[in-house]
């Protein structure tokens, strides 16, 4: 599977997963854009990988919509977005959830997948061509008891992506997310520092999972490659989860 000379933005991808993905993407040959409010670190997945930093809160309309004109100038086209940045919020049941925290936990892990694909859209309906991926999770698929907001979000973002398949289908887009299970990457600490700690978090999530194994953010990445890449070019609006049959 290739992106050889593909121009293909990744938000987040200063660590974790969109990290392990600015990395794979370049290995196929794609140009990566490394976008991610963390700009050091993004300058050093960047220069690691030959690729173009580029800070940005997805939260912020203008802020997206200055990294898609940005790489339009570098790069005179743009081939592939996956919105991937997202938080964490607080691990807490609806009753006692803080209202900033879900507003906050929507506004970056479902906004700002918005505000990534709607700008991204328009210069991929010009070209007649695009692929868009977004990072939902399998908590987009099956609710628990702890965190209503991150559930809600990445819920809605498989719907998003649903719709985006369905109305740019027929002008050469695919849209697809994907639906991380328990991996092993930054965002894990916040939802276990309530449970006692990663180790007692990995150990209480651990039997759910059939693989008996935590994800790497690389068996994300490699599903990623998968759904940007031609060998997946009748692959359009699907929910696809890399979890090692937690969801199944």
């Amino acid at each position: 599977m290739e992106l050889t000379d593909r121009v293909c933005v990744i938000t987040g991808a200063a660590s974790g997963i969109g990290a392990a993905g600015a990395r794979r993407f370049a290995a196929a040959g794609a140009r990566v854009v490394v976008a991610d409010l963390q700009a050091e670190a993004a300058q050093g997945i960047a220069a690691e990988i030959g690729g173009l930093a580029f800070p940005v809160d997805v939260a912020d309309e203008a802020a997206v919509e200055v990294l898609v004109a940005g790489t339009l100038a570098r790069f005179g086209r743009l081939d592939l977005l996956w919105a991937n940045a997202g938080i964490a919020g607080v691990r807490a049941p609806c009753a006692e959830q803080p209202a900033e925290s879900w507003e906050r936990v929507l506004r970056v892990n479902l906004t700002g997948v918005f505000f990534s694909f709607r700008a991204a859209l328009r210069p991929m309906i010009e070209a007649g061509r695009g692929v868009l991926l977004a990072t939902a999770s399998v908590a987009g698929l099956q609710a628990s008891a702890g965190s209503p907001a991150y559930h809600v979000a990445k819920a809605g973002v498989v719907m998003l992506v649903r719709h985006v398949a369905r109305a740019y289908a027929a002008r050469g887009i695919r849209c697809n997310a994907l639906c991380p299970g328990l991996t092993d990457t930054p965002i894990l600490d916040p939802f276990a520092e309530a449970l006692g700690g990663r180790e007692a978090f990995i150990a209480r999530v651990l039997p759910t999972i059939p693989s008996r194994r935590v994800g790497r953010p690389e068996d994300v990445a490699e599903a990623a490659l998968f759904l940007a890449s031609d060998a997946a070019s009748y692959v359009n609006g699907v929910a696809f989860p890399v979890d090692g049959g937690m969801a199944s």
